[in-house]
């Protein structure tokens, strides 16, 4: 178990492999309760301390780095925990760059009035890069990611 997080009304929620993938499991009076369990890594292994792969957004519902093993690197999902529904969110890709393939360590926050979400964005073309990107009203809508700091 790992990555221990405390949602808005007060659920304990943290990551465990006891289905075989690191999923998103949520504490119960009758024990651990899988929020949505796939076939998919919601985290890496815990040997480096530290990792954020998944945070809440106001109404519960959460953004989840999520590594598909059928497809390369990884990308943010947001969990519908109250209907159990899985939503990949769509990156906007500039012409002429790439998609990010590489999220980790993502954070939910304000900036003015807008709901953003901050992470270390990476890909194979691209160094590891601090960026944010604006939590759009509607989850089909593309991320748009502004860099903020390039290592």
């Amino acid at each position: 178990c790992g990555q221990p997080r405390w949602s808005p009304t007060g659920v304990l929620h943290f990551i465990s492999d006891k289905s075989g993938w690191w999923n998103i499991y949520r504490d119960d009076t009758s024990g651990p309760v899988a929020v949505y369990t796939e076939d998919a890594e919601y985290a890496a292994p815990d040997w480096q301390l530290g990792q954020r792969s998944f945070d809440f957004l106001p109404n519960g519902d959460i953004i989840v780095v999520r590594s598909d093993p059928k497809k390369a690197g990884s990308e943010l999902s947001v969990v519908d925990a109250t209907n159990a529904k899985l939503i990949t969110l769509k990156q906007f890709v500039a012409p002429g760059s790439s998609p990010y393939t590489t999220i980790k360590d993502v954070s939910i926050g304000t900036l003015g009035e807008a709901l953003v979400i901050t992470a270390l964005v990476g890909s194979a073309l691209q160094p590891p890069t601090v960026a944010y990107a604006v939590i759009p009203d509607s989850l089909d809508a593309p991320l748009t990611w502004t860099e903020i700091r390039h290592s």
